[in-house]
């Protein structure tokens, strides 16, 4: 994207960078982070806070929660909130206290349970995208069905103003026309709306 502006006659030109998806940010973090071995060096404090920072980064961007300065309870609370699948939950929930008992009680897990919590994480990430996107498809179809309900209601309005003879039946038809004009725009940009967000993941 360009941004134009005038300052002293001249025109300035800024580059507009894309935000990249917090899916697409997850999964790259999480491969550099299978590559660097670090609890294989024995470095687990340092991969279970490069694990759930992953974690807590992306509930951020895909989510708007703040995780990042949250605990993990509150996290938890709040993922909560969301409605998501108890399984799905689980999996966070599982790494985000395995990690503190690494950060803070020193545990030394062992590789399974490293293994586990990578692949817990990378299902969680995986597992709750795939509900926002079902999450917001269907707000998509109830923005849909309240629109063609006010197109229902406008449309039985316009009838009785015809029967009243408030208006004649060339303005009915005239009006209706319009209506079905707006509720198709409206049905249209919805419709462009979901599926933009679904290829941005595609495209980045």
């Amino acid at each position: 994207l360009i941004k134009r502006s005038k300052n002293k006659g001249k025109i300035e030109e800024e580059e507009s960078i894309p935000k990249i998806p917090a899916i697409v940010t997850a999964r790259e973090r999480l491969s550099q982070l299978k590559d660097a071995n670090l609890w294989q060096s024995g470095k687990s404090k340092e991969y279970y806070t490069y694990l759930t920072d992953i974690a807590r980064e992306y509930l951020e961007g895909q989510f708007n929660i703040d995780a990042i300065e949250m605990t993990s309870d509150e996290i938890l609370e709040e993922v909560k909130k969301l409605q998501i699948d108890k399984l799905i939950l689980s999996k966070l929930e599982h790494t985000l206290t395995t990690a503190d008992l690494v950060k803070f009680a020193k545990a030394n897990p062992s590789p399974t349970e490293n293994e586990t919590a990578f692949s817990d994480i990378n299902s969680f990430v995986e597992e709750s995208y795939i509900f926002h996107q079902e999450m917001e498809k269907k707000k998509a179809e109830e923005a849909k069905i309240a629109i063609r309900n006010i197109r229902r209601d406008a449309n039985d309005a316009i009838k009785k103003a015809q029967k009243a003879n408030e208006i004649s039946e060339d303005v009915q038809a005239q009006i209706e026309d319009e209506i079905q004009k707006m509720t198709d725009k409206f049905v249209a940009d919805i419709d462009k709306m979901t599926d933009d967000k679904s290829k941005e993941v595609m495209t980045v």
